[in-house]
């Protein structure tokens, strides 16, 4: 699922607004065993050790069968 963000012209952000944007991206993790710490906002992940990509399956934050599946 992916979230747009949107903002008014010339309107100063937080950096709660620069964050929630930049979760809506795409995260990057060295091992697959990170997946646990990434934060329930962010759906994608690309992974260093194996140059996969893992999307989200379910809310919260979780491990590589339970919240990540390989996209």
């Amino acid at each position: 699922m992916i979230r747009q963000q949107q903002y008014q012209p010339n309107s100063v952000l937080s950096s709660a607004n620069l964050q929630a944007t930049a979760d809506n991206g795409m995260v990057e993790v060295s091992n697959t065993n990170e997946l646990g710490q990434v934060s329930s906002e962010v759906n994608l992940v690309f992974c260093k050790a194996d140059f996969e990509i893992y999307k989200r399956i379910k809310t919260g934050i979780g491990i590589l069968g339970v919240v990540w599946e390989l996209f």
